[in-house]
């Protein structure tokens, strides 16, 4: 069609109209059989299994469904969030649960540098121990961090699994600031100020 020069812009459009839609097909075919491919790669690296509790990008839910393209995952909060495959080969993602279920559940306060560790550890251990989401394994309460205006607490206890540890952890957290406000408020963070004549 080049050859003839009455018809060679037609030719010329058409073989330029046939680049364009190649370079279509070709882009969305790449994307379909990227997810395919990474659906496969899902399959035998054994990462990711129906029932699994991941967490992505901050979210945290269950595995739903496995597909070649695509990733069903319910959502803590009942949504539920369907990825591409790929995404689970290109980014990183937690799998509490691909081992075994339990999970550590961790907690931070911030309190006064004059509250009294003991007696937050025994408030802590009754808290714990009294809650049926602990599956009795270990907890322990430590101080992580200290600043000029606070001391920062970890409580971590271990639970059944991802469900359980989010519970216990909100437990805790409302059991621990309900005692020190109730008993101890002067352990609360407060900002100080100097006077200097």
């Amino acid at each position: 069609m080049t050859t003839f020069p009455p018809i060679r812009a037609f030719g010329i459009s058409v073989l330029g109209s046939a680049g364009v839609v190649g370079a279509l097909i070709g882009l969305s075919a790449r994307t379909v059989l990227g997810n395919a491919f990474a659906g496969i790669q899902v399959a035998f690296s054994d990462g990711l299994h129906v029932g699994d509790v991941v967490v992505i990008e901050g979210e945290w839910g269950r595995v739903e469904e496995v597909k070649l393209t695509n990733v069903v995952v319910r959502l803590w909060d009942d949504r539920v969030l369907i990825l591409p495959t790929m995404y689970f080969t290109e980014r990183p993602f937690q799998n509490w649960s691909r081992h075994e279920p339990r999970v550590v559940g961790k907690v931070q306060i911030h309190v006064d540098h004059t509250a009294d560790l003991e007696d937050l550890r025994t408030e802590t251990q009754r808290l714990v121990e009294s809650s049926p989401l602990w599956d009795r394994r270990r907890w322990v309460l430590q101080m992580v961090d200290a600043t000029a205006a606070s001391v920062v607490i970890e409580v971590q206890a271990t639970a059944a699994d991802g469900a359980s540890a989010w519970d216990l952890r909100c437990d805790l957290r409302e059991g621990l600031i309900g005692y020190i406000r109730d008993n101890h408020p002067q352990w609360l963070p407060r900002t100080r100020s100097e006077y200097k004549p």
